[in-house]
């Protein structure tokens, strides 16, 4: 795997990693407006000054299933949802060009039952949406370099306020 990164919420610039001259750490913001800080090692990992290694998708995880554990993230679990995001259930199939089977759902929420024998091109092309948990964890992925927190808790905005980071050009390099 290859080095990867995001973009500061507070700048919109990309965050480096400390193997790289222009690397200024990295902050993530939490939902309760606390931050974790300290070097960014390029593989989503922050090193805080006391050493501990803390993984950014192992702690979106731990907001979004109430454990730190990265790999509930890169699940290849479907979340079928409506145009206007009614969430209808959860697919566990991972070709899109293959028929859904009764075995394919994981969670029923509203009759996915209804949608046996399409495919999950099918489903798409008729206005439903497929997110991955990878795809819905982003959301909660806010982030500064360390040279920005000072400018961003005189701004006076909380997690809310924010968009969330995108992915870095740069890959943190």
């Amino acid at each position: 795997m290859g080095f990867f990164s995001w973009t500061s919420i507070v700048s919109g610039k990309d965050i480096f990693n400390h193997n790289s001259k222009n690397h200024k750490g990295i902050a993530m913001l939490m939902p309760d407006d606390s931050l974790i800080v300290g070097d960014y090692d390029g593989y989503g990992r922050i090193i805080t000054p006391g050493g501990d290694e803390i993984d950014i998708y192992g702690k979106v995880a731990e907001i979004m299933f109430g454990k730190y554990d990265r790999d509930l993230i890169f699940t290849n679990d479907k979340t079928v949802s409506t145009f206007d995001d009614k969430v209808l259930g959860v697919l566990t199939k991972f070709n899109h060009e293959e028929g859904i089977t009764a075995d394919d759902i994981k969670e029923d929420h509203s009759n996915l039952s209804d949608l046996i024998g399409k495919t999950m091109n099918e489903l798409t092309s008729e206005g439903y949406k497929l997110s991955t948990v990878f795809d819905l964890s982003q959301a909660w992925i806010k982030v500064m370099t360390k040279t920005e927190v000072a400018k961003h808790l005189r701004s006076g905005k909380s997690f809310d306020d924010y968009q969330p980071s995108s992915h870095a050009y740069s890959q943190g390099w």
